[in-house]
């Protein structure tokens, strides 16, 4: 009885634990090796080192770099050397890749993931989950007149990877919860379950 309470202690611990300690060290990870970059050019030039200053200086440089792009000679002068490195084979891949990704995860008035549903996947019977990332319509030579909607069926554990759907709202089921109780439950592959899990009627 004891042993079992003391190991109950220990995994709820770790499981409190574990995220925060992961995540600090990351976090800390890329403070060093920023500091570590931008001060050493720092301290090599003006022979003072102090530490987190390599850090406040890449914070003052994107900032600066913000407010230069916020002007119309900024704007141009980006622009330009967007457009140079959309020619330049290979690294246009990258880099509309990244700026994309970037553009969407960064985006103030913009969320990914619209809201969650569910779908008859991988067969009729079985259900998954998924996200709704597009509504409007699109260019697809689809559909017979049904709206059609674009959709991102995540993988467990790591929904970071997945699939891209596009299929016809009506085959799709609202589901009565937010969309980081979605991801919870992917994540945890169907253990952390939200209090209302109920789904809303059918689209249509």
């Amino acid at each position: 009885m004891v042993v079992a309470k003391l190991r109950n202690y220990f995994v709820t611990g770790l499981v409190i634990l574990l995220p925060v300690v992961v995540t600090f060290t990351i976090f800390w990870n890329i403070f060093l090796k920023v500091d570590s970059f931008l001060g050493g050019l720092i301290t090599r030039y003006t022979g003072y080192e102090i530490p987190g200053l390599g850090f406040v200086a890449m914070v003052i440089v994107i900032s600066f770099v913000g407010l230069f792009a916020s002007n119309l000679i900024g704007r141009r002068l980006i622009s330009l050397g967007e457009w140079i490195l959309v020619k330049i084979p290979l690294v246009n891949k990258m880099y509309v890749g990244v700026k994309q990704i970037a553009s969407v995860l960064l985006a103030k008035k913009r969320t990914v993931f619209q809201r969650a549903v569910l779908l008859e996947y991988p067969r009729p019977g079985v259900y998954s989950v998924a996200f709704v990332t597009n509504e409007g319509d699109g260019p697809y030579p689809v559909g017979d007149g049904k709206k059609l909607i674009t959709l991102f069926l995540p993988t467990t554990p790591n929904p970071t990877s997945g699939f891209l759907l596009i299929l016809p709202l009506e085959d799709t089921v609202p589901l009565n919860m937010t969309v980081e109780d979605a991801i919870k439950l992917v994540i945890s592959g169907g253990s952390v379950l939200p209090k209302e899990i109920a789904p809303e009627s059918t689209g249509s």
